[in-house]
């Protein structure tokens, strides 16, 4: 769980996951992230080729696949972190890396 601790209940934050495809296979339609916590997810529904990385920009609403962006296969909304621990699921079928970025916010 991640865990967000702004001074004020209304400061939400949204997060960048930058995603690397570990493995020697292409991820075809089938990679999903989705904050438990909240109740939303964001689906990627084109290819991330073996090696490459999907970066999800819940602020900028943008998607970056191996450096192009990529914002015609989506599905879903870009979403916040809630204040405290937020639940994060994964699915994609493949061994991937995850890095997490996120800023505290305050009133």
């Amino acid at each position: 769980a991640i865990q967000v601790s702004p001074a004020s209940p209304e400061a939400r934050t949204r997060p960048v996951f930058k995603i690397t495809n570990n493995s020697g296979a292409s991820i075809v339609n089938n990679v999903k992230i989705e904050n438990l916590t909240i109740g939303k997810a964001l689906v990627f529904t084109g290819t991330l080729g073996a090696g490459g990385t999907l970066s999800l920009d819940m602020q900028e609403r943008k998607i970056v696949n191996a450096g192009t962006e990529d914002m015609t296969n989506w599905q879903g909304e870009f979403f916040e972190l809630a204040v405290g621990a937020n639940s994060l699921k994964y699915t994609g079928g493949v061994t991937v890396g995850i890095v997490t970025e996120w800023r505290d916010r305050w009133f």
